[in-house]
């Protein structure tokens, strides 16, 4: 990467790249020489493009006459923090574009008049909106917004995994270590590119509780250096205690409101977040506890994310306490890797070949089953799409790609209930596979067969010093 710099990636500079590789590492090998080669070609030739806005006309864009004057410290980490793991330039580029697009069409942090911004950034499904709002919140906090709310989904995990996203991005410690005032917080993520981190009220192992407040030590909002993130799952309880918290600490400081820049950002906005009920009756309990937040500060905007963006734009308008993205739509473009559903179910979509009707599950999982469903098995294509997810994982593995996560979902049905026994029969699936395949690696001479020879040279070279042996 250091090596390329930024510039366009042409055959030219790919074989100048790999020439040089072998005068650094002279142990360097072809192997991997052909998989440093395969990296670079997937990552650095994605191309994508900056994204659009529709604005309300009143709002001016501030950013651009107060760039020079703030420091980018979390912007620049994150940043450093992508570069690292192989994102292309041509990508944290239109990021960097993206997020300051967004960020403009936001409140200026350092206005004394007070404000409210109502916004919705929208992009298609697994297209890169966590980078984006992960991108948001690390320039809010450089801007001067004191306060970082991100809303999850409604379950425990989704925060969980939220969580951990933005103490590797945005934090730069574990947030487990900030709650449990571990003094010897190690740096993580983005904050080996830094000298500070942000305060974090929450953890991977707990939604806010007031208790965590108390890492605080008193202090009040006003007078905290350091952006405060909570990351909270949309239930009641979570944002109840939040409010409450915030309530309290107004009567401390006798305040109708906090005069902090507070910045919501509402991931999957189109779940739990939207007023189902009618104008005349009381909203819906999260939709009331995130128009509550929103109220205790004088200075705030909320930013919506998501890829089904209708239900966000149908509310009432003429409510102006309500979440309607009064000021400003934005739209993120999707990388040129990118598949989506178009690509895959329209008649013309660039992948619509890979579109196979599957018709031997309706005898087994009817389409109009009840959650008494009874299991016995599952179906052969079923079967057959585990089998082919292993086999991917093991070719993969073959090309000594780096560890990420792999997985593959199995949805095929609305009910937990039967989706819990769909979960279960697939489980012993998989223990049967693992079984003939351990019985079939026993059985065999390892002469007769030298892929098998070639597997254990790999595993041994992989695991050699690690103590775990071949036989294990």
């Amino acid at each position: 990467m250091n090596i390329i710099n930024g510039r366009p990636l042409t055959e030219t500079l790919l074989e100048e790249v790999l020439a040089m590789l072998p005068k650094l590492d002279p142990e360097i090998g072809e192997t991997e020489l052909k998989r440093v080669r395969s990296k670079l070609e997937s990552t650095i030739g994605i191309q994508v493009s900056v994204g659009g806005v529709v604005r309300e006309d009143a709002h001016e864009p501030w950013l651009f006459d107060e760039k020079g004057k703030i420091d980018w410290q979390y912007w620049d980490s994150y940043k450093q923090l992508l570069v690292s793991q192989g994102w292309s330039p041509t990508v944290v580029r239109v990021l960097d574009e993206d997020t300051d697009n967004i960020i403009t069409e936001c409140g200026n942090p350092r206005l004394e008049e007070g404000w409210s911004i109502r916004g919705l950034v929208m992009g298609d499904v697994q297209s890169g909106k966590t980078a984006s709002y992960s991108g948001v919140i690390a320039k809010a906090a450089d801007a001067g917004y004191k306060v970082i709310v991100l809303l999850t989904g409604m379950i425990e995990d989704l925060r969980k995994q939220s969580q951990e996203r933005l103490d590797f991005g945005f934090v730069g410690r574990d947030s487990r270590d900030v709650l449990g005032k571990n003094t010897n917080r190690q740096a993580i993520g983005a904050g080996a590119f830094r000298s500070k981190s942000a305060n974090v009220l929450t953890s991977v192992d707990s939604d806010f509780l007031t208790a965590n407040a108390q890492v605080l030590g008193g202090i009040p909002l006003k007078n905290i250096n350091e952006p405060i993130l909570f990351v909270i799952k949309k239930n009641i309880s979570p944002l109840k205690n939040l409010n409450d918290w915030l309530t309290s600490q107004m009567k401390i400081s006798g305040l109708s409101q906090h005069h902090v820049p507070l910045l919501v950002i509402d991931d999957e906005a189109d779940n739990a977040s939207v007023n189902v009920k009618k104008d005349n009756e009381d909203p819906a309990k999260i939709n009331a506890g995130i128009r509550d937040l929103l109220k205790k500060f004088s200075h705030s905007s909320y930013v919506a994310y998501t890829a089904t963006p209708f239900a966000n734009i149908f509310i009432n308008p003429d409510r102006e306490d309500d979440l309607f993205p009064s000021n400003f739509i934005y739209s993120l473009n999707t990388p040129s890797n990118y598949i989506g559903a178009s690509s895959i179910f329209l008649d013309d979509g660039k992948h619509h070949g890979q579109l196979h009707d599957i018709d031997d599950a309706e005898e087994i999982i009817p389409h109009a089953h009840k959650k008494d469903l009874v299991l016995d098995d599952i179906p052969e294509s079923l079967k057959e799409a585990v089998r082919v997810f292993l086999i991917s994982c093991a070719i993969r593995d073959i090309r000594q790609e780096e560890l990420r996560h792999r997985s593959m979902l199995v949805n095929v049905s609305r009910f937990t209930d039967v989706q819990r026994r769909v979960s279960e029969k697939v489980g012993n699936f998989l223990w049967t596979l693992q079984e003939e395949i351990r019985q079939y690696l026993s059985s065999i001479s390892w002469k007769k067969h030298p892929q098998l020879v070639l597997l254990q040279t790999v595993f041994l070279d992989e695991y050699s010093e690690s103590g775990v042996t071949w036989e294990q």
